[in-house]
């Protein structure tokens, strides 16, 4: 975790966790007829990194393929992951049929002035399952949660800041791949997590 300057976290104030998978929140897209499926996780990946910004940044891309299973294809921190990647991606490997993107999450301290990013905050999956792709973006932090699991679990000001981000963000990612929200699992946060996001 680091601040957008590269300097001590400004987030460092006890009031959240970081625990991966802390809420999931699922998405179905059925596959457009015609199509392979490679092309359609290609053009959903396309989407993903379009309604990214002001939400998050892909820092790490690790693509399945059915020739060569798991971590066929891994593109590194550091690494461009954009639209012309995607595409070399789909064309050096037409056999596509996952990604897991892992997210650097872009958040405002409780300030609500400095930005800070927190590495590998989330990831976003999609894979091809049946006659659909499965998408779900999950959280490895509940900082947008008014009441968390940090040390102090009142965390209502840094959600204040940060929950309208999240939510902007479910909305996009819809808009941008065409996905249905189907569901959200987040049980240890009741009724705070619905299918908008951290409430």
């Amino acid at each position: 975790m680091r601040s957008a300057t590269g300097t001590a976290s400004a987030l460092d104030t006890g009031t959240w966790r970081w625990e991966r998978s802390c809420a999931t929140w699922t998405f179905e897209l059925a596959l457009p007829p015609g199509g392979s499926p490679a092309e359609a996780i290609a053009a959903c990946a396309r989407g993903l990194l379009a309604a990214l910004p002001g939400f998050a940044a892909p820092a790490v891309a690790d693509w399945t393929t059915a020739s060569g299973g798991d971590a066929a294809v891994v593109q590194a921190r550091g690494t461009a992951i954009d639209d012309a990647r995607v595409a070399e991606t789909l064309h050096a490997h037409p056999d596509l049929i996952a990604l897991a993107l892992d997210l650097d999450l872009q958040v405002v301290a409780p300030d609500g002035v400095t930005e800070a990013i927190v590495e590998d905050g989330a990831v976003l999956h999609v894979e091809l399952e049946d006659a659909q792709l499965v998408l779900w973006l999950s959280l490895n932090v509940d900082l947008y949660a008014r009441r968390s699991f940090g040390v102090n679990r009142d965390n209502a000001q840094l959600a204040r800041h940060n929950a309208p981000r999240l939510t902007a963000f479910l909305a996009r990612l819809v808009d941008a791949t065409g996905a249905r929200l189907h569901s959200v699992d987040a049980a240890s946060y009741g009724d705070q997590a619905t299918l908008r996001g951290f409430l």
